[in-house]
Formats: C-alpha cells, sequence, structure tokens
C-alpha cells in the first residue's frame, strides 16, 4: 500500500490498489498490538526503535498518513481471525480513505487468518475481479465500434449485418462496408445500431465509421462464414492436444498463407458475469501457429473444411468453458420463466453453501446465466452461419431435463440472434458410461 501511495508519476500512475491484511497505522498498532512493535520485532527493527521513540518515522511507514485526494481507488481483504495484524488496520484505512473522498472496499471474512489461502474462494475472486474491471478498464471514447468489429475480423456474408457502437448522444452516425453505406441517429444514451444489406464473400475490406468530425477505421475485413463455437471442455480442447494436432501446427509453419489463406479466430475469455455485458475483451487474429495452438480444434477443424471446400473466408468466435452446465449458457430470465429450470439459482447457491473453504477452484463456472452474460450477450445480434456446440457431461446427473433445457437453449440463441432458422450443429456424448450412472448418459446423447 505504502509504495502505491507514495509512487508519484515518476514512475507512472498508480491506477489501483489491492492489500490483504496489511499493516496501515504503526501508530495504532502501538496501542491496539503493542507486541508487534516490540525490540526484536521486524517492524521495531525498521524503525530503529519503537512507535512512539520514532513517531515521525513512523507516521512517514505507515500507508494511513499519506492518503491524499489522489490516491488510487483501494481494496482491502482481512479475516476476522488474523492475530498477526489485526482488522483495525484495514479499518483505519478505509477511515483515511473516507476522509479524503477516494473509493475504497473492505470485504472481512469471517474466521479467516493471515494466509491468502483463505481468501481464494469464488465470492472473494468476484469481489477482486469486479474491483479490477471497474478500476482498470480503459475508459473508451464516447465514439466507439464494439470490440467485435476489430481489424482480421470475419464478418457473415449473404446475410444482412448488424454493426453497432456508440457515440454522442442523438448524433449521426455513417457506416460503410465493401460499398455499402447506411446512416442512423445514436440514442439518448449514445448508443447506435446500423443493418447493411447482405454482402457477397470476398475482401480484404475496410469498415469505416463517421460522426461528426470523428472517423474509426478497421482493415483487413473479410465477408465469409462465421460459426460461433460453444460448449464445455471437448469443445474447448486446443488444436495442440489432438490426434494430428502438431502435425497441422507443422504445416502452418512451414506454409502460413496457403494453407489458412482465410481463416480467422476468435478467443472469447472465460469471463463469467452476474449481469449481461455489453463489451469484451477480445481480438479478431489471422490463423498462425501461434493462435490456432490453443484454439478449439473442433472448431480449427470445420474451419479449414470450410475454407478449402467453399474458397471463401472463415471466422470462428470461440466461446467455450469446460465443466460449464447447459444453464451457465442462458439468460437469467429464460432460466426463471421455466418451472423445470427455475431452480438452477438455488441448487447453485446450495452448492457454493456446502462446499468447503477455501472453495475448490472452478466453482463460478456452474452459475447459472453467468456464461451468457459475460461470454455471448456481448456477442448479440452479431450475424453468423451457425452454432457449433458439444457440451453435456455437466449436466449428466440431471439427464431427463436436458431434452426440455437443451431445446430451449436453441431457440433462444436463435430468439436472441434475430435468426428464427440459425442452423445449430451438436455433437452428442461419445459411448461412455460412469460405472455409477450408467444409464444417464444414454439418455442424455438421447435428448
Amino acid at each position: 500500500m505504502l509504495a502505491g501511495l507514495t509512487a508519484g508519476e515518476k514512475n507512472g500512475p498508480i491506477r489501483a490498489i489491492v492489500s490483504y491484511f496489511g499493516p496501515a497505522d504503526f501508530l495504532l498498532r502501538a496501542h491496539t498490538q503493542p507486541r508487534s512493535l516490540e525490540p526484536g520485532s521486524t517492524a521495531c527493527d525498521l524503525l530503529g526503535g519503537s512507535a512512539m521513540e520514532k513517531e515521525t518515522l513512523a507516521r512517514e511507514a505507515s500507508p494511513a498518513f499519506h492518503v491524499s485526494p489522489t490516491a488510487p481507488p483501494l481494496l482491502l481483504f482481512h479475516g476476522t481471525k488474523d492475530t498477526t495484524v489485526l482488522p483495525d488496520q484495514s479499518e483505519r484505512m478505509v477511515q483515511a480513505y473516507h476522509a479524503a473522498g477516494r473509493p475504497v472496499e473492505l470485504h472481512i471474512k469471517e474466521g479467516a487468518a493471515h494466509s491468502t489461502s483463505h481468501f481464494q474462494d469464488a465470492a472473494n475472486r468476484a469481489a477482486l475481479l469486479s474491483f479490477l474491471r471497474k478500476h482498470l478498464t480503459p475508459r473508451e471514447s464516447s465514439f466507439h465500434l464494439s470490440p467485435i468489429f476489430s481489424d482480421h475480423a470475419v464478418l457473415q456474408c449473404e446475410k444482412s449485418l448488424t454493426i453497432w457502437g456508440a457515440a454522442r448522444p442523438q448524433t449521426t452516425v455513417e457506416v460503410s462496408l465493401a460499398g455499402a453505406t447506411q446512416s442512423t441517429q445514436s440514442a439518448a444514451n449514445g448508443h447506435w445500431r446500423v443493418t447493411l444489406p447482405a454482402l457477397p464473400p470476398g475482401g480484404p475490406h475496410e469498415l469505416v465509421v463517421r460522426s461528426d468530425n470523428e472517423e474509426l477505421r478497421r482493415s483487413d475485413i473479410l465477408l465469409g462464414e462465421v460459426w460461433l463455437c460453444g460448449g464445455q471442455s471437448n469443445m474447448n480442447w486446443g488444436l495442440i492436444a489432438t490426434d494430428g494436432g502438431e502435425d497441422e501446427l507443422a504445416q502452418l509453419a512451414v506454409h502460413p498463407t496457403s494453407r489458412v489463406r482465410l481463416l480467422r479466430l476468435l478467443r472469447i475469455p472465460q469471463t463469467p458475469a452476474d449481469t449481461p455485458q455489453t463489451r469484451l475483451e477480445a481480438a479478431w487474429t489471422p490463423c498462425t501457429p501461434e493462435t490456432a495452438r490453443d484454439f478449439s480444434s473442433i472448431g480449427y477443424r470445420v474451419g479449414r473444411a470450410l475454407e478449402t471446400a467453399l474458397d471463401r473466408p472463415a471466422g470462428l468466435p470461440h466461446a467455450n468453458w469446460g465443466g460449464t452446465p447447459a444453464e451457465a449458457w442462458l439468460p437469467r430470465e429464460v432460466l426463471e420463466a421455466n418451472p423445470w429450470f427455475a431452480d438452477a439459482f438455488d441448487r447453485h447457491a446450495k452448492k457454493l453453501a456446502s462446499a468447503p473453504e477455501p472453495r475448490p477452484e472452478g466453482l463460478e463456472r456452474g452459475q447459472p446465466a453467468a456464461s451468457w452474460n459475460g461470454m455471448i450477450a456481448p456477442l448479440v445480434p452479431l450475424s453468423s452461419r451457425g452454432v457449433l456446440w458439444y457440451q453435456g457431461e455437466a449436466n449428466v446427473g440431471r439427464p431427463h431435463h436436458y431434452a426440455a433445457l437443451f431445446r430451449t437453449l436453441i431457440e433462444t440463441r436463435r430468439d436472441r440472434f434475430g435468426d428464427p432458422a440459425l442452423p445449430f450443429l451438436f455433437v452428442q456424448l461419445p459411448r461412455y458410461a460412469a460405472p455409477k450412472t450408467p444409464g444417464a448418459w444414454a439418455e442424455l446423447r438421447a435428448a
């Protein structure tokens, strides 16, 4: 904390501080925890004496005395059972931040001691991620395109194509791509959306967006076949880890342009969210040995087959997460509206409540609606040719629900992306049966 508060501009601005149970005020510790500053203690050795004897130096070494009106936002974690550094140290920082009018969050965990292992559960990870997103996300210009429309993008050909972003409220926005131009006016909140007519495959093109005296350009845009890859670990399985993957990558290295002349990849970060998000931190990339290595093997091979058979560009947005149930990929309101699935949130809450501390890694991936909110909602209403889906293992415990659940998932994708006939290609689970549930796998396949 002290380094973050006193770094100054010479080392670049500090945008946020995260502290786990750190000391904040040595003068306060001298009263509430005097043994920590006795002769022979680390703090006493550093100060060259007791805090009372070295009061000026103790103040200089205490973060609480360096909080200014420009202090970076601060996130604190502390446990009620911490006897090494008492929780009153974090409470002291909160007081200092409030006095300076600066943003601060304190998360006190019941029963936690002086160890970061006590703070690795899903709730504290979510608090950390929320804080970092809030304070580290780059501030956008009011005029911007959705990040899905980056350089090197493949956009769907031969279907109407929606482009969206934001601008100053109620200003004219003009979008041009491949000889087509459409204009609209941004809404009161600045959001805008235009729909271009169906365009033929080809490229590269330049996407140009203008509003007032500002202009945005995205280069190397191709029009071709876009297939959204979704599911859990089997769809997420990287090319390098599959049969023939090393040979395929070796061929890419030797013949980079001729092998994947028109194939582009888009990896969606595994970012669950409690509410639907409007943007994601992702960008399209040309297909190279480096970008293809850990990309979905199934997605890559389908893209290669499309590019070869059709001789047109292929783009593969890749939104997958191992261990996710189908409920994670559906909007909350859709789940709550169906009595078959409405208990999904209660079941997940009970699973979290019964989990040991520290909670096992990955529990957050099972949160209903979370993957939809963070990974799919920002893509709506991107035009595509269809969906590639490989999922089901995480639902094998309730196979009798899966037929209705899967049908709802397909219908929801078609509805939200505005295409009632959107092809949805899926892989059934392989012939496998856990010893205790041999019938469940077969029932899930039958769904």
